[in-house]
């Protein structure tokens, strides 16, 4: 729509049949980036909640006459790890919106007439749409 000055309804039918003749890369590329999401996720929760129980788990936090005492951090870690999952989802967000427009903007490409092997997108996304021909 922006790069080419196309209204709204025939940038989206376009959008449409981009999407539609790239099934397999799209299908793939979606369920990789969902893992990654998950596991990214995961990950980050777990790591804020274990550093976050860990620091409040020492005499500076968990001495009952220290100016900084923790009284549950087990509630402390999991909100921690709360705040570091919904960080980490809104990466993940914007990853997967990156991933979906290159491979979007590759295709275009391609189905123009412009990509191939002088395109100058990254070797893996001309592998899922190709397999090891590019």
């Amino acid at each position: 729509m922006a790069m080419k000055s196309s209204d709204y309804c025939a940038s989206a039918r376009e959008a449409v049949s981009v999407i539609a003749q790239l099934p397999v890369a799209m299908a793939v590329l979606n369920g990789a980036t969902l893992v990654f999401t998950f596991f990214g996720g995961l990950f980050s929760v777990l790591c804020c909640a274990a550093v976050t129980f860990l620091l409040t788990s020492t005499p500076s936090f968990s001495a009952p006459d220290a100016p900084l005492f923790v009284d549950q951090p087990v509630a402390v870690a999991c909100a921690a790890g709360f705040i570091g999952g919904a960080v980490s989802l809104c990466f993940m967000a914007v990853f997967d919106m990156a991933t979906d427009a290159l491979l979007y903007y590759y295709g275009l490409d391609w189905l123009y007439g412009r990509g191939g092997e002088f395109s100058n997108a990254p070797d893996g996304i001309k592998e899922l749409m190709h397999g090891n021909r590019h």
